[in-house]
């Protein structure tokens, strides 16, 4: 066959179903983030009021994580259908295909800098690691991304969990040891780690957060929730000198524990949108300068996000979406076997937050069964059974019509995910107290949001064939520009 070079995908060529799912996965992303996924804005922290659970629930049991999920899915079907077109005209892609994630990445990167969210720059590094896969048999793929979904939350979670209460659950210190412990632990970029002292306990104290130390030895120590690292360093005298996370090597300096948790509530919170791109770029550079490939593939976004581009290129493999109709067997039985399975996996672990709530517990022995394993593979399987219901449901012309409005919105899904993390961080950041507004009126601002978003797509869409991240994201990786306007003979319907 002729070799022919690879081009961009034309309008003709999309798939409006897969834009459609595309679309409703962005409202649920843009509903989540400026809801659950806040501090104080559930019933344990207070929300009680019969407006705000009546959506925090709902929005917990259906969007939390499934939307996320979806996307990425899709993203990684995107990366799957492109390798698919460039093998059936025989095109050499791979390095088109590296400089495409380039771009990606450096959208990623100014997204992190300037909005401050990092999934598209992880999405970059995920599709790199994609292309090592894309010429095995799809059966193969699928066992992998199977094992993928399982093999590394059971490590972090479940053995983790084990060996660390089996070794640890009898170790105690005198309370003049531990502290030896207590100070500030810093890096090139300033204070990372404060470990203070309350009675007997340590707990360390990141930017966000504040965990208990259980000692697994005198030296190691972890925490709980989560199960993260702390190996304290000493020198030949038994004096501590620095503190290892995960590969962020930390030394003990001299500095006052109040004014180091005043710093780090600076950099948590800045008061200018310049001091936010300064502690921004500076967190973007500790992320590069202590990079370990250990910590990237146990202990970042690529454990959620990789078995997600696998899945998306094993269906991309079988080319279920160019012919609906034909695999109506299919997408049966994923909706029917997705949603069982998850929905069991987040009923119970929702289930349990919800007893604790009504019975007022405020802590419950971990389990990982429940609080684990169950939410993340029933938040998959849920989200997989989500996509075959509505691709099911858009095989029908009636439902595609209905829902066509979210077609716009999905083709520019790049575009309107990084104006929705702007919105985000524009809402918080107008607010003196942004924790004054609930859940019910943050919904009610998302609807508002994303029908303007709708009315925006629509008309760009009337003027111009790919949205202006697609378009740059284009130009650079086929390192020409890309044409941008409709033509008068043209349409975008």
């Amino acid at each position: 066959m002729q070799q022919q070079n690879f081009q961009p995908i034309a309008l003709k060529e999309r798939i409006q179903t897969i834009d459609i799912i595309r679309g409703f996965a962005l409202f649920g992303i843009l509903v989540v983030n400026l809801t659950v996924d806040n501090p104080n804005m559930s019933p344990m922290e207070g929300r009680t009021g019969f407006a705000d659970q009546l959506v925090y629930w709902p929005i917990k049991f259906f969007m939390d994580d499934k939307a996320t999920v979806i996307f990425t899915f899709l993203f990684g079907l995107g990366f799957a259908i492109q390798m698919q077109r460039a093998e059936a005209v025989n095109a050499p892609f791979v390095f088109v295909y590296l400089r495409r994630l380039f771009v990606l990445a450096l959208i990623g990167a100014a997204h992190i800098i300037f909005v401050g969210r990092d999934v598209i720059f992880d999405y970059a590094l995920c599709g790199v690691f994609l292309l090592l896969f894309h010429k095995l048999n799809r059966k193969i793929i699928l066992v992998l991304a199977i094992l993928c979904l399982i093999i590394p939350w059971t490590k972090n979670n479940f053995f983790a969990k084990n060996k660390y209460n089996s070794t640890s659950k009898d170790i105690a210190f005198d309370s003049t040891i531990l502290e030896k412990y207590v100070g500030v632990y810093s890096i090139s970029t300033g204070p990372r780690f404060i470990v203070i002292k309350r009675s007997d306990t340590l707990f360390s104290q990141g930017r966000n957060v504040t965990f208990p130390l259980f000692a697994k030895s005198e030296t190691d120590f972890f925490t709980r929730p989560g199960y993260i690292p702390h190996s304290f360093v000493k020198d030949s005298s038994g004096k501590v000198t620095g503190l290892n996370v995960w590969s962020i090597r930390a030394q003990k300096i001299q500095m006052d524990i109040q004014q180091a948790q005043k710093k780090m509530r600076q950099e948590q919170f800045p008061k200018t949108y310049k001091q936010k791109v300064i502690v921004s770029a500076k967190r973007f550079w500790e992320r590069l300068q202590y990079w370990s490939w250990s910590d990237f593939f146990w202990a970042s976004k690529f454990v959620t996000f990789f078995p997600l581009f696998l899945l998306g290129l094993y269906v991309g493999k079988r080319k279920i979406f160019y012919d609906i109709s034909s695999n109506r067997k299919f997408f049966n039985k994923v909706m029917k076997w997705g949603l069982i399975t998850g929905m069991a996996g987040v009923s119970l672990s929702l289930g349990l937050s919800a007893w604790k709530y009504i019975q007022n517990i405020k802590e419950v022995p971990y389990s990982y069964l429940t609080m684990g394993l169950s939410w993340n593979l029933g938040v998959i399987f849920m989200a997989l059974g989500i996509i075959a219901g509505l691709t099911l449901l858009l095989d029908k012309v009636a439902w595609k019509n209905r829902l066509s409005f979210l077609t716009p919105v999905g083709r520019m899904g790049l575009t309107i995910y990084i104006l929705q993390s702007i919105v985000n961080m524009m809402f918080f950041r107008s607010l003196d107290n942004p924790n004054k507004v609930g859940p019910f009126w943050r919904v009610m601002i998302c609807f508002i949001v994303f029908a303007l978003m709708i009315i925006i797509s629509r008309w760009w869409f009337k003027h111009f064939r790919m949205g202006p991240l697609e378009w740059l994201w284009r130009s650079l990786t086929y390192l020409k520009f890309q044409p941008m306007w409709l033509k008068s003979s043209e349409t975008s319907d």
